[in-house]
């Protein structure tokens, strides 16, 4: 496995380099849970007499089930995107539009669940730094219980570390790595930029679009001889007119109610009704 502790005159470097930032007990503490430090139960004895300079967890992994959550439509909503009065005079010049159905209906699917972080955020190790932008997107592989307190296991992209948040979503001052179904952490810290980085729960969200073709649009195509009112209706990618008498001032189109206030070649005036 490759070794995942830092050299600690390299990390001493770093620290004296940007002093505003203490080691992970003592951040974490200020600005994490008010739970202890992970290692703050272990006096420096135990890691200057133990061979091992690093700690192991078990991780309880997540299944993809679990992850995948609910692969069912919630609750259709049907959307319009153009609103028009009703029982108002109005009017629409030649080649206009009259009246535009354009709703559609929308269904959210809820994705995988993952974890974004909500900021920008820096990782310096020592030797390099691992950056993680605003939103970007971390999969939780599994929880560890560590002195009795629960954390996600959140996995760095493109690197084979992992960061421990707990159930604020707060990150931990460590860098973790996988191995046999265990978490190693090292005693080693790091150094968080800015304090209190967090990452919160995310659910991506599918819409799917109901079928836009059943949606139309009605225009005023003008006078035809002086004797009917043409009107033209769109719907489907598709164009066809519509020839009413001019006598005519209660008229229907697509299940739709007008009233005709007055029809010239140029322009007409109406009212759309319930």
């Amino acid at each position: 496995m490759k070794k995942i502790f830092v050299p600690t005159l390299a990390l001493i470097a770093v620290m004296v380099s940007a002093p505003s930032y203490a080691r992970w007990g003592d951040t974490y503490q200020n600005f994490g849970s008010s739970k202890p430090s992970i290692f703050s139960a272990d006096s420096d004895a135990y890691w200057l007499n133990k061979f091992r300079g690093y700690k192991k967890y078990p991780v309880h992994f997540y299944t993809e089930k679990m992850l995948r959550g609910d692969e069912k439509p919630e609750v259709v909503k049907t959307v319009s995107t153009h609103e028009y009065k009703h029982n108002v005079i109005v009017s629409a010049k030649v080649g206009q539009r009259m009246f535009d159905s354009s709703s559609y209906q929308i269904s959210q699917q809820k994705g995988k669940e993952t974890y974004r972080a909500t900021t920008d955020g820096l990782l310096y190790t020592g030797l390099d730094e691992i950056k993680i932008s605003e939103n970007q997107l971390l999969k939780p592989l599994g929880e560890v219980k560590i002195n009795g307190n629960y954390y996600v296991v959140l996995e760095l992209p493109e690197t084979s570390y992992v960061i421990m948040a707990d159930t604020k979503g707060y990150v931990l001052d460590a860098l973790g790595q996988i191995e046999h179904g265990n978490l190693l952490v090292p005693k080693d810290v790091i150094i968080v930029r800015p304090h209190g980085f967090q990452v919160e729960e995310y659910r991506e969200t599918k819409e799917i679009t109901g079928d836009t073709r059943t949606n139309f649009e009605i225009q005023y195509m003008g006078l035809e001889n002086y004797e009917f009112m043409v009107f033209q209706i769109i719907e489907g990618g598709h164009a066809r007119n519509e020839f009413i008498p001019i006598s005519e001032k209660n008229i229907v189109l697509q299940n739709t109610k007008f009233e005709v206030i007055y029809a010239g070649p140029d322009y007409i005036e109406y009212k759309i009704l319930d």
